[in-house]
């Protein structure tokens, strides 16, 4: 009877003993899920954050600091002072907020969402020096920096670097991290209003290395996602490892972040484009292939090459009484009397209001024997003595004046013109795309018969292909490194399908490889 019984409460403690176990792993397990949810989301919001900015698509906010502008965390991105000397440890602090102004000169904005971990902790966040604004300078003035997809491989300073638990490289092309802290563990003491970041983040030793999350000292600063607490017992803390490790890691490579960007930069071409056709019904032709900065210029008939940017039409005053430009391109072409004396009719697509004709096609404004008349191709003339006499052209959202030459000024989206001179119009990219020249990094080509092909999807009257960086070597061309500028299509490029010169491209879903890096997208339809 004795044996049965304490083979009975033997078993009952085992069974207890297991039980409770079995619940922490549940929990553990639930709150390890809970957690990497959390870093996920913020890892896709920081992406989405960056690629949507307004003014700098690709750059990252600075992180929420201790002791900006008082010791604490207040959830805000903390820019460096322009005054200040830079310290990589001004990018390491915990994952911003909110936004702020002074003393940051350019536009400081958080996330809009306090992620945290399963313990309630804020998570930290760690960014690439190549991807803040510079404020530290003579003029204390910031300076963006140049992201677009030469970057990838060309940065100004090493990308951040991810290893594994054993010291590997996981990613030496790290934009960002975000970590998780966990637990506080033995050595740490999270308390009062602004702890250091090694109260939070941990480290760990193995051979010779000891790796710390705390420690942002280098351009290619190490992160470890280390060993998990789970795997480490309290026998295992020694002098030379005070405390065992829980961080959690998330994150961003360049590679990730330049897709979202190109994506951002795609769609905005695309949308001036498409609303190109829609005024001129068609698509502007394309500038030539190497065209060099701001010479993006439409060669009036090729339909492959890059983004005709810079110049997609062009209008011309011969004299001070007679200008021509396409109606197309135009909203309208207004000519006012020097002498402002009203016009009394009006014919065709012409309107009159006082000394003004405003025509958007074919029509004429006389008054006795003095008449201001255009044609169906926009060329316009009059017959209107005195000086003082002006055209101004007005153009589409979707269209900037470029530039204008003697004879002829720039006001806004309006040209004025009194005598012989010249005007360009272009496509009006923001200028942020101008600025990290991503005319550069596309190829386009339309087809008025609407014949292109990206693998199975037929009858794409346009398209967009993303050149990326610069290969050593190509699917199309093995062993050979890719130079630009350059007329030659593979210089831009990788693919056996897109350098073929066929009508059939890649699909817009192809995996990029070391090879190849292009990605289609279809304008139209």
């Amino acid at each position: 009877m004795t044996l049965i019984l304490m083979a009975f409460v033997i078993a009952l403690v085992a069974t207890a003993y297991l039980l409770k176990s079995y619940d922490q792993n549940s929990l553990r397990i639930e709150q390890d899920k809970k957690t990497y949810l959390a870093l996920n989301q913020a890892k896709q919001a920081l992406i989405a954050w960056s690629a949507s900015h307004l003014y700098y698509p690709g750059q990252m906010p600075f992180p929420d600091r201790n002791g900006e502008p008082v010791p604490n965390y207040d959830g805000l991105s903390d820019c460096n002072s322009p005054t200040s000397t830079f310290s990589y440890s001004l990018l390491i602090g915990q994952l911003p907020v909110y936004g702020q102004g002074n003393p940051c000169t350019a536009p400081q904005t958080g996330i809009g969402e306090n992620y945290q971990d399963a313990q309630g902790n804020r998570f930290w966040y760690a960014v690439s020096r190549n991807l803040v604004h510079k404020y530290e300078s003579a003029a204390i003035a910031p300076i963006d920096p140049i992201i677009n997809p030469s970057v990838i491989s060309n940065p100004v300073y090493p990308w951040l670097i991810v290893r594994d638990k054993n010291g590997n490289v996981i990613s030496n092309r790290v934009a960002a991290v975000i970590i998780a802290p966990g637990n506080v563990l033995t050595g740490q003491n999270r308390a009062g209003d602004a702890p250091n970041a090694n109260q939070y983040l941990d480290s760990f030793s193995t051979g010779a290395t000891t790796y710390n999350n705390a420690n942002y000292d280098i351009p290619n600063e190490d992160f470890v996602i280390g060993q998990d607490s789970r795997d480490v017992t309290e026998a295992d803390v020694s002098v030379t490892k005070p405390y065992y490790f829980n961080d959690k890691l998330v994150f961003i490579t360049i590679d990730e972040l330049m897709a979202a960007v190109t994506n951002r930069a795609s769609g905005e071409s695309s949308k001036l484009l498409s609303q190109y056709r829609t005024k001129n019904g068609q698509f502007p032709y394309a500038a030539n292939l190497g065209a060099a900065l701001n010479n993006h210029v439409s060669s009036g008939t090729n339909t492959k090459g890059m983004l005709p940017i810079d110049i997609t039409d062009t209008c011309s005053c011969a004299s001070a009484s007679s200008c021509s430009c396409s109606f197309n391109p135009l909203l309208n072409v207004v000519f006012r009397r020097g002498g402002g004396t009203a016009w009394t009719s009006s014919a065709g697509s012409c309107t009159r209001s006082g000394a003004d004709c405003t025509c958007t096609g074919a029509g004429s404004c006389t008054r006795t024997t003095r008449t201001f008349s255009c044609d169906i191709n926009g060329l316009c003339t009059h017959n209107v003595g005195g000086a003082n006499n002006t055209y101004t052209y007005s153009v589409p959202s979707y269209a900037d004046i470029y530039s204008a030459g003697a004879g002829c000024i720039i006001s806004g989206a309006r040209a004025v013109c009194n005598n012989a001179g010249t005007l360009a119009i272009g496509l009006k990219e923001s200028d942020w795309f101008k600025t990290n020249l991503w005319q550069d990094y596309f190829y386009y080509e339309w087809s008025p018969i609407a014949n292109l092909q990206s693998r199975f999807k037929t009858g794409i009257n346009a398209l967009l292909i993303s050149a990326g960086d610069l290969l050593n070597t190509t699917e199309a061309q093995p062993a050979v490194t890719q130079i630009r500028p350059s007329n030659n299509m593979n210089n831009y490029l990788d693919s056996i399908e897109n350098t073929n010169n066929d009508l059939i491209f890649d699909a817009v879903n192809k995996q990029k490889s070391n090879n190849h890096n292009d990605q289609v997208y279809i304008i139209s339809p």
